[in-house]
């Protein structure tokens, strides 16, 4: 490799570095130095959340699976939220499809792909299908969530989560008033997302 590329590679990481720091102050999570983060299956006890995502957790049990269960990963999620105009020329107010990146706090590491069902995908081809368990409505934004998955694709990071978080939520929300039939609109949102795993035994 040429000195010309090295320094070309080292410049693009260094951009790539700013950038995701950036859209982590942007989206006010609090966050670390951008490290390289085990996959949740290797992680053997409850990890250290960011302080205002562990308070999350803590202001509102409803959002957690409870007793014997352990953060294993969190996520921050920027994308869209995409709702279909009913037969009835409304908006719906749920069921909409989300598609976004997940990028791991603190800021760093692997991503996660989420997108309709919901799932999430992670690289390795493990898959989490979603069902919620719990809704707390948000005024302003989508609600809060808590979810019971089942897991789909390859053996893999995911396996071992038994339920996610969707906390610290803005926009997503459906517009309001009339619309076509069939129209489509995709309001933009962010997330925290918490991947829980059974507390480890011993």
């Amino acid at each position: 490799m040429t000195k010309l590329h090295r320094r070309a590679r080292i410049r693009a990481s260094a951009i790539l570095g700013i950038t995701v720091a950036a859209l982590g102050t942007a989206w006010g999570i609090q966050t670390a130095t951008a490290a390289t983060n085990p996959p949740p299956q290797k992680s053997a006890a409850a990890i250290t959340l960011p302080a205002d995502v562990q308070k999350a957790l803590n202001d509102l049990k409803d959002v957690t699976p409870g007793p014997g269960f352990v953060p294993a990963s969190a996520y921050l999620a920027k994308g869209t939220q995409t709702y279909t105009c009913t037969s009835a020329g409304s908006w719906p107010t749920s069921g909409s499809v989300p598609e976004a990146t997940l990028v791991r706090l603190p800021l760093g590491g692997d991503t996660i792909h989420h997108y309709a069902g919901p799932r999430w995908e992670a690289k390795d081809g493990s898959i989490l299908l979603g069902t919620v368990r719990t809704r707390v409505p948000k005024s302003g934004r989508i609600p809060w969530l808590l979810l019971d998955v089942t897991h789909e694709g390859n053996p893999g990071a995911l396996t071992p989560v038994t339920n996610v978080s969707r906390i610290l939520t803005s926009g997503g929300m459906a517009p309001t008033g009339a619309c076509a039939p069939g129209a489509t609109t995709s309001p933009a949102y962010t997330a925290v997302y918490v991947f829980w795993v059974p507390t480890p035994k011993g």
